[in-house]
């Protein structure tokens, strides 16, 4: 059997879990990770996962030059030991250990896409940001040549980026469409006060402050999931709701086993951020998906291409990033309006048949074989 690697900046997430779970009915999958906390990760006793532990900046790629040099030092040794004959890695730092490891050691490259940084996508005006764009462009097309396969989570990403780069052929787009698994036990449910929801990493604080504010002038509660990539944003928002009963934190949580229950305590789904940065304007959030497969309308900010498909299936409702009043008077509609929230619901409904994880995963193992093939490799 065959062996596929996952080279990832960070240790497996929900996401990846899928992606390795579904290639691993075909393939031996394994994984070489990056744990930047200082304190030390359990994995899943898996016996081709090894985790690199080296103390570093999780969201500040300027800030762990170094770090990353000494990570890529052991991620190649472990490569070397593991022999893939394929590499499944995302974000460019990653792309560029498997890049070199290619050119000593005969493999192909997955390259998958989540997010894209603003600073890639945005045209730069400072001098300095327009020189470290530029430079990353070009780092990212040169290792991009070795790309035999571009994942990517919105359609838009390729438009706006990657179209430059690499041929619509070799792409392929999987929407962060939730595994119904961890969805099995949910139903349903309508709370005596009506409750909206933020679930996720807490950033971008004037949106949430925003939420905030629009919940306390429409007798609305909050409930926030999730921890904060920077602590000093999560610490802040928590400290403009202090004294406010109306709002909760619940914290970090295990998304296989917790994320059902979170969304069976929402009424609705909020998921504004900043639309002057170009990244949040053309992604498409698990959210989305989530939302619709539990039957719970979402709030996404006007300008983006997720109001484009909120709008197309008519599961939620969009509001102006920067104007607290018209989110008041959308959290006013929907928690009074019966007929217009349930109108959304059934939308919902409607369109659960989109959120097809089983469709993404054969298309994807699909792709993965045709890779396979082109180098001769019996799956």
């Amino acid at each position: 059997m065959k062996k596929i690697v996952f080279l990832l900046s960070y240790i497996p997430a929900p996401l990846t879990w899928k992606r390795i779970y579904v290639l691993r009915e075909k393939w031996d999958v394994g994984y070489v990770c990056w744990n930047k906390n200082s304190g030390l990760y359990q994995d899943k006793n898996e016996k081709n996962g090894y985790v690199i532990h080296i103390p570093a900046s999780p969201t500040e790629p300027t800030k762990r030059v170094r770090e990353t040099c000494i990570f890529a030092m052991r991620a190649l040794r472990q490569l070397k030991k593991l022999k893939p004959d394929c590499i499944y890695t995302g974000n460019l730092d990653m792309l560029l250990i498997a890049w070199i490891y290619s050119l000593f050691y005969k493999c192909r490259i997955i390259y998958e896409i989540a997010d894209v940084h603003n600073l890639l996508m945005e045209k730069q005006s400072k001098l300095p940001f327009k020189v470290l764009q530029g430079g990353l462009y070009h780092l990212e097309k040169f290792c991009s040549k070795k790309v035999d396969l571009l994942v990517l989570t919105s359609e838009k990403f390729y438009d706006c980026y990657y179209s430059r780069m690499i041929p619509r052929d070799r792409v392929f787009i999987f929407h962060n469409v939730p595994s119904p698994e961890a969805f099995r036990h949910y139903k349903k449910v309508m709370h005596s006060r009506f409750t909206v929801g933020f679930i996720g990493v807490i950033r971008f604080v004037p949106q949430l402050k925003m939420l905030v504010d629009a919940a306390g002038k429409t007798s609305v509660s909050v409930m926030f999931a999730g921890g904060g990539l920077d602590s000093r944003e999560e610490q802040e928002i928590k400290d403009y709701c202090k004294g406010k009963e109306y709002v909760h934190f619940r914290g970090p949580y295990h998304y296989d086993e917790e994320i059902s229950g979170l969304y069976q305590m929402c009424d609705c789904i909020y998921s504004v951020y900043d639309t002057s940065l170009k990244d949040i304007r053309v992604a498409l959030p698990n959210k989305l998906y989530e939302s619709v497969l539990c039957e719970v309308p979402i709030i996404v900010a006007k300008g983006t291409y997720l109001e484009r498909i909120v709008k197309k299936w008519n599961v939620g409702v969009s509001v102006s990033a920067t104007d607290g009043s018209e989110l008041a008077e959308a959290l006013k509609r929907l928690k009074t309006d019966c007929d217009f929230y349930n109108s959304l619901v059934q939308s919902c409904r409607d369109n659960r048949s989109r959120i097809d994880l089983g469709v993404y995963n054969s298309g994807l193992t699909k792709r993965v074989e045709q890779i396979m093939t082109q180098i001769g490799v019996q799956t």
